[in-house]
């Protein structure tokens, strides 16, 4: 995140707003963007360079799920997945979050699953008919 700009929504992970499934080449570009100027510092967690970002970027668009463990604030974990709109591109995404005792390592999985699917069941509703 660049030093001036909005802070993540309320318990979206800074930086990982997930891609989902029309992520394309505006998705690319607004990478570029955030790559381009220094990436604002919250905790020793947060991840602020690029590469690093774009690996972990990878890495959500894989799963289907973005996380973040400390990074934003420490004791706060979050968890977040897109939602896509009619035509499949991401439209806005939903998030749990909470204390880090709460959302300990072993129940991000849990968590992710039903983050996943309120995502889903909210896309469905705007029109969407891909495949999570």
């Amino acid at each position: 995140m660049r030093d001036g700009a909005a802070r993540p929504r309320a318990g979206e992970p800074p930086g990982h707003r997930p891609a989902g499934p029309g992520r394309g080449r505006d998705g690319q570009h607004r990478l570029d963007e955030l790559a381009a100027e220094p990436l604002r510092h919250f905790t020793d967690r947060t991840i602020t360079d690029p590469w690093r970002l774009r690996t972990e970027l990878a890495a959500v668009r894989e799963r289907g799920y973005a996380t973040a463990v400390d990074e934003f604030e420490v004791g706060l974990t979050a968890v977040a997945a897109p939602i896509a709109g009619s035509d499949g591109t991401v439209v806005a995404s939903i998030s749990a979050s909470g204390p880090t005792f709460r959302i300990a390592p072993d129940r991000i999985p849990a968590v992710a699953a039903q983050v996943r699917t309120t995502a889903t069941d909210i896309a469905r509703r705007l029109g969407w008919t891909g495949q999570p």
